[in-house]
């Protein structure tokens, strides 16, 4: 067990707008364990997504180093960057991010990088195990949010990934859908992956072993007794 994971040393990230400049992240130092599920939770534009993004390689910090595996990920090729992504992080959009135009299983075999028959054979499998198997020709327009999210899970899984960032899984769905996204995430937590949530509401996914960084202001604060912890 890699006890330093994720690593973020010093990341800062400020957003430019004229003159002036808006920190989003302020010299964050975190150490995240492999297997652990942790919950970021703050108000809106506290800067919960951008430090899913941080750690996602899909934004790159303005100060700091970000480590996945060992690798400090921006000193990557882009190349290698996207390799990554695609190898080791699987990243569950808010909005969803279908492609409108391809069906559920074909937004779930876009990203694979395994040669056809494997493809299809994991998405299928994927698509059982989300309860979507005849919905598989929908295309999103034709699935109800849920169903949607689902599928946006099966899409983040389809390359085995050990970590899946989650962006407000459970913020455009219903309470009963909700339920469900949770139990997924909690079951791949189980099965030995890294899940990394940003939520309005982490009281929904606190349970035993979870922990929770909080965030205000581009400030992190990590909870008393976590098996997280900041450089000092």
């Amino acid at each position: 067990m890699n006890d330093d994971f994720i690593k973020m040393v010093e990341v800062s990230k400020i957003y430019k707008d004229g003159n002036t400049g808006l920190t989003a992240v302020d010299s964050a130092s975190i150490n995240i364990p492999q297997g652990s599920m942790i919950v970021i939770t703050g108000p809106s534009g506290s800067g919960k997504s951008t430090l899913l993004y941080l750690i996602a390689g899909l934004m790159e910090p303005t100060h700091g180093e970000v480590f996945v595996n060992g690798k400090s990920i921006y000193k990557l090729r882009d190349s290698s960057i996207s390799r990554l992504r695609k190898e080791t992080i699987g990243f569950v959009f808010q909005a969803f991010n279908l492609i409108p135009s391809l069906s559920a299983l074909e937004n779930i075999i876009a990203s694979r990088i395994m040669d056809q028959d494997k493809r299809q054979k994991k998405a299928f499998e994927l698509l059982d195990e989300m309860g979507l198997t005849s919905h598989k020709d929908h295309l999103p327009s034709e699935l109800s949010g849920g169903e949607q999210q689902r599928v946006a899970i099966a899409r983040a899984l389809i390359n085995d990934p050990d970590i899946i960032l989650a962006d407000e899984p459970t913020g455009n769905l219903d309470s009963e859908n909700g339920e469900i996204i949770i139990r997924i995430l909690h079951e791949l937590n189980s099965q030995g992956k890294t899940i990394i949530v940003a939520t309005h509401n982490p009281e929904l996914f606190m349970a035993e072993g979870v922990q929770k960084i909080s965030i205000l202001d581009g400030h992190i604060e990590i909870d008393a007794g976590a098996n997280v912890y900041g450089r000092e």
